[in-house]
């Protein structure tokens, strides 16, 4: 049996083919060849204008850090590590003056009017679970007086993260009850890292930041 080669037009027998191939071999020996030139030749002319290349990989990168930096969307490079309470600060600095962007506005009422039902069904069935339980004003009071108005997990005062919210040891989602006992003060940041997590589930994260927070209330 015989096949006709789609380089050379030559018919040959199939043994001159590798299998399932158009070409003979002898064509793509000589198509192999030519690829391993071409590459020869772009290595001898990177080698030859390296310098060069990488002179304007430089400068292209100062502009294009430079534009980041304009739009808002990059941190300046720091000659040190940044401490976790300067990196808290420069992210809710970008975050603040993000919401404030024409387009995110736009977006944001958009989809919060598409899915507003989500929302009245969250807060429907958070309010089935809680059975119309309150923790009454005083009692939260003595709560926060009880942590010195300070998260309970990372000790950080309200005066430096904002309103403290009611937060669940144990989740309701995870049979916790919305009860005196089972409520500490926290603030947004360690409400939302806990999420629905026991607190043994959650200890990991704490061990890892404990060292760049400042004790606070102990959690009984």
């Amino acid at each position: 049996m015989t096949r006709t080669c789609s380089v050379c037009g030559e018919e040959k027998v199939l043994s001159e083919f590798y299998r399932a191939r158009s070409r003979c071999r002898a064509c793509r020996r000589e198509h192999d060849r030519s690829d391993q030139r071409v590459s020869e030749n772009r290595v001898r002319s990177y080698k030859k204008h390296a310098e060069k290349r990488r002179a304007e990989a430089r400068e292209w990168g100062k502009i294009r850090r430079a534009r980041l930096r304009a739009s808002g969307k990059v941190r300046p490079r720091q000659s040190t590590p940044l401490t976790v309470e300067q990196r808290r600060e420069w992210n809710r600095h970008f975050m603040t003056e993000y919401r404030k962007r024409p387009e995110v506005v736009a977006r944001t009422k958009e989809w919060t009017a598409k899915n507003m039902w989500r929302f009245v069904a969250k807060s429907q069935n958070r309010r089935n679970r809680l059975g119309g339980v309150r923790v009454e004003a005083a009692a939260w009071l003595t709560i926060l007086e009880r942590f010195g108005y300070c998260c309970a997990y990372c000790g950080h005062p309200s005066s430096e993260v904002g309103t403290l919210a009611q937060e669940h040891v144990i989740p309701i989602s995870r049979g916790g009850r919305h009860a005196v006992e089972n409520i500490v003060p926290a603030c947004k940041s360690c409400n939302s890292s806990k999420g629905a997590k026991l607190p043994e589930e959650w200890v990991v994260r704490l061990e890892r930041t404990r060292d760049d927070r400042t004790p606070g209330g102990e959690l009984t």
